[in-house]
C-alpha cells in the first residue's frame, strides 16, 4: 500500500502589489511563518507564500485579470522542494471538434473557414 503524499501549494508574487493583495487575502488564515525564502526544484531561491489549498490557488488564478495580480504557482509533494506548476491552457478547437459540437456543418464552406479563425 502506497503512502499518500501531502501537497503544499505556494504562490510567488511577481510584484509588490500582488504581494499586498495576497497578504490581505490570507490575513487571519496564516501566521508570519508561512512567508518564506525557499530553494525550489530548479535550484533558485524564491520568496514563497504558502497557501491553504488548491482551491485558493484556483481562485487566485481565475481572479488574476480582474485583480491585476501576477504570480507563479509552485507545489511541493511530500518532503520535496517546491516545483513550478502550470494550469493547463485550453487547446485551440479543431474543425473536427467544432463539427462534433454542431457548431459547423460539414457542407458549409464559409462556416468552416470562419471556424478556423478561433
Amino acid at each position: 500500500m502506497s503512502k499518500v503524499q501531502k501537497t503544499v501549494w505556494f504562490l510567488h508574487p511577481r510584484d509588490s502589489y500582488t504581494n499586498e493583495v495576497l497578504s490581505e487575502a490570507l490575513q487571519g488564515l496564516h501566521s508570519q511563518e508561512k512567508f518564506s525564502n525557499q530553494e525550489c526544484q530548479d535550484g533558485e531561491k524564491r520568496n514563497l507564500i504558502e497557501v491553504p489549498d488548491y482551491s485558493f490557488v484556483a481562485r487566485c488564478w481565475r481572479s488574476k485579470t480582474s485583480l491585476r495580480i501576477s504570480f507563479k504557482i509552485f507545489r511541493a509533494q511530500g518532503v520535496g522542494k517546491p516545483d513550478l506548476w502550470l494550469f493547463p491552457e485550453p487547446k485551440k478547437p479543431t474543425l473536427e471538434i467544432l463539427k462534433k459540437k454542431s457548431l459547423v456543418v460539414a457542407g458549409d464552406k464559409a462556416a468552416q473557414k470562419a471556424a478556423t479563425r478561433f
